[in-house]
């Protein structure tokens, strides 16, 4: 929330409302001193070489900025070979189309990743093609989700 310029006083009635846990302004001030570099400590880790599968998609929230607008935000769920499930990103976009996924499949290969053998994502046209030209080697396949839908 403070990353994205909610003030301390509007975080404050939201936990109360969400939580119903009182928290002072400098309580989360104190909390987000705390955390943000835990954050950026944790966006900037190095990932596996190596994943099974990586899955990706998106969802909307309403972000605060000079007005409130939906926004995208594209998670990355990979499963290494030893099957363990890790997030291995979330990235905010404006809209969700190919160019945001490229920009988190760049972001991707430069944390480490250079042998995924499976992505799965959404029908998102252009998708497919953006993997192919950054992970040749990798397979795609449309979310079994999307495929009912389309199916349907």
């Amino acid at each position: 929330m403070y990353s994205k310029g909610i003030s301390t006083r509007k975080m404050a009635e939201i936990l109360d409302e969400v939580f119903h846990s009182k928290y002072s302004r400098s309580t989360i001030s104190r909390i987000t001193d705390i955390t943000m570099p835990e954050i950026e400590k944790w966006k900037g880790r190095s990932l596996n070489k190596m994943y099974i599968a990586i899955f990706m998609d998106a969802m909307f929230f309403s972000l605060r900025r000079d007005t409130v607008q939906k926004e995208c935000t594209i998670f990355a769920m990979g499963i290494d070979e030893y099957r363990h499930y890790e997030i291995l990103g979330f990235y905010i976009n404006p809209v969700e189309n190919h160019i945001a996924y490229r920009n988190v499949l760049i972001d991707l290969h430069e944390h480490g990743v250079e042998k995924p053998l499976l992505f799965v994502a959404d029908g998102l046209p252009g998708i497919e093609e953006q993997i192919k030209q950054l992970y040749p080697r990798s397979n795609f396949q449309l979310c079994t989700i999307h495929t009912s839908r389309n199916f349907l």
